[in-house]
């Protein structure tokens, strides 16, 4: 695939003009993942505020404030390594997403403010909603051509408050094994009812990716890839079925796995991502740029990619240090199962 991707650009694979741009695109990805399935527990607890008796609200922040200063660092690298490494798609991007940009940004200073300022549940919790409902126009938009269009309204309605489902359910699923047990039966009914949500979300997002461009249903409907996308769907399916016949019996269940349901939600929610990307590559604006016409010319892009290095490499072990940490204090925190 690489030798036709570089033969097809009319350049060699080890031409700094080819892999330099791939390069950061695969880093761009891996922090969008991070974004979505690590900081997104965070946010997701914002979401579940209402949702939770009053006098448990400060301590569910409590729980989860460590994992939001941990988690911060996704977005604000996320944004930088692909405006610098791709400053040319950014300069298209940005009339038709800004304010989706602009709504997810606010909702991350929003969460961190509120964890520093003692603990505002409020704040938190708009800043929560802000963020997630910021995220799911963010990604509607996209596909539907990095722009706002009133014919996509009920489309965009769909995405967003699939995503409001998608992160709250990842929420409830991590705060499961750290919650005691008169909380836990609240956010298992709720993670039930949001992962339906999740699921209509995610199939309207892939009819609408290939309904509106006939390149990615083409793509995904012709030679190996059409057993590949019958096999991506049936995981999804099953998983999905999986994480809804968990929820619903966890009541009755004598043994619980505290740690399936949201492993469950990061698969799902990675599988989703993954597919999209698959979907759009190699381009970064949908039939209009590829990551190489959108890439920065090649001098300054060896800085950005000698930069984008070494933070990944620096970022990488700060995460796992805070990862290692905190995952200590979660194995202190898990309920034994009745």
């Amino acid at each position: 695939m690489i030798e036709s991707l570089s033969a097809s650009m009319g350049l060699a694979a080890s031409d700094p003009m080819f892999w330099m741009p791939l390069a950061l695109m695969l880093l761009v990805t891996v922090l969008v993942m991070g974004l979505v399935l690590l900081d997104g527990i965070a946010l997701g607890a914002g979401l579940l505020m209402p949702w939770v008796p009053s006098d448990k609200r400060v301590l569910l922040l409590q729980a989860v404030a460590p994992w939001q200063r941990a988690n911060e660092r996704w977005l604000p690298l996320m944004l930088g390594v692909s405006m610098a490494g791709f400053p040319v798609a950014w300069s298209v991007m940005i009339d038709g997403l800004y304010a989706p940009f602009l709504m997810l940004v606010t909702g991350s200073l929003m969460r961190s403010l509120a964890t520093r300022a003692g603990n505002q549940v409020w704040l938190y919790g708009l800043g929560s909603l802000l963020g997630a409902i910021g995220f799911g126009l963010l990604l509607s938009a996209y596909v539907t051509g990095q722009r706002f269009l009133w014919s996509f309204v009920a489309f965009d309605l769909v995405v967003s408050l699939a995503m409001v489902a998608a992160f709250a359910l990842l929420a409830a699923s991590w705060l499961v094994i750290k919650v005691n047990d008169d909380l836990t039966a609240r956010l298992v009914t709720f993670a039930a009812a949001a992962a339906r949500w999740t699921a209509a979300g995610m199939v309207a997002l892939s009819f609408m990716l290939a309904l509106a461009n006939p390149a990615i249903f083409y793509k995904w409907t012709h030679g190996n890839n059409l057993e590949m996308a019958a096999l991506w769907w049936a995981v999804m399916l099953a998983a999905f079925v999986w994480l809804d016949r968990l929820l619903r019996s966890w009541e009755t269940s004598q043994v619980r796995a505290l740690r399936v349901p949201v492993l469950l939600t990061w698969l799902l929610l990675g599988l989703m991502f993954a597919g999209v990307v698959y979907s759009i590559f190699p381009f970064l604006v949908l039939d209009e740029m590829t990551i190489w016409d959108a890439a920065a010319p090649v001098e300054p892009l060896s800085l950005v990619a000698l930069a984008a290095g070494v933070i990944a490499v620096v970022g990488l072990v700060v995460q796992v240090w805070d990862y290692r940490r905190l995952l200590v204090q979660d194995h202190r925190c898990v309920q034994e199962p009745a």
